[in-house]
């Protein structure tokens, strides 16, 4: 069978976060609002709470993210490496609702897809093909997403 690390790379991560104030409600401005770095598949501000159609971020936020990475797909020396990947997560909480007119409650939202990363000078570029998988109707999603990444 072979050893596993030869043939995948398996990696997760959460990300968390709350905010609170300490006089009045926090503004937009002091939200967390979440897009594509944060969990792929949705647009910047495409979920969370929303009047309308505005994206009013959230106090609160969690995610986990999943990948599993091919590194010798290609080839032993390949700079190309391809991988599969499924986020999950959810952003909410606000301290004023409007009397109840905006809900922001903690739902659940997910992706899954697939990515292609190319091992360059200075790190990684990665190209991501998502698709919502669970999602809410007001939701806005970005299916195609570039990412470059870095050590210093």
């Amino acid at each position: 069978a072979g050893d596993v690390s030869q043939v995948s790379a398996i990696r997760a991560d959460l990300r968390a976060g709350s905010i609170g104030t300490a006089n009045g409600a926090s503004s937009i401005g002091e939200r967390f609002i979440l897009g594509g770095g944060t969990m792929r598949g949705f647009a910047y501000g495409g979920f969370g709470p929303h009047d309308g159609t505005q994206a009013l971020g959230g106090n609160s936020f969690a995610v986990a993210r999943f990948d599993v990475q091919f590194p010798r797909a290609f080839g032993e020396s390949a700079w190309l490496m391809p991988g599969l990947h499924a986020d999950f997560g959810s952003l909410w909480g606000l301290d004023n609702t409007g009397a109840g007119l905006v809900d922001d409650s903690a739902k659940l939202r997910g992706s899954v897809g697939v990515t292609l990363s190319a091992k360059m000078q200075s790190g990684w570029v990665s190209l991501s093909l998502s698709n919502p998988v669970i999602s809410e109707a007001s939701d806005e999603s970005q299916l195609l997403q570039l990412g470059l990444y870095t050590r210093f």
